[in-house]
C-alpha cells in the first residue's frame, strides 16, 4: 500500500502564506483503487484551537 500527501499546486502557489493551514488529502492506493481523504476541516478546525500570531 502506498500512502502519499497531496497539496494542489495551484493552491501551494496561491496561498503561501497560508501554508500551515492548506487543506491536504491522502491518497490510498491499493491496486487499482484510488480513494482520496480531505483533511481541510480537521486541519481548519486545529488552526481554530490554536492562538494565531501574525
Amino acid at each position: 500500500m502506498i500512502i502519499r500527501f497531496i497539496i494542489p499546486s495551484q493552491l501551494l502557489l496561491n496561498n503561501l502564506h497560508l501554508l500551515h493551514s492548506l487543506s491536504f488529502f491522502i491518497e490510498f492506493k491499493t491496486g487499482n483503487l484510488s480513494l482520496l481523504i480531505p483533511f481541510a476541516r480537521f486541519s481548519r478546525g486545529q488552526m481554530r484551537m490554536k492562538p494565531f500570531h501574525g
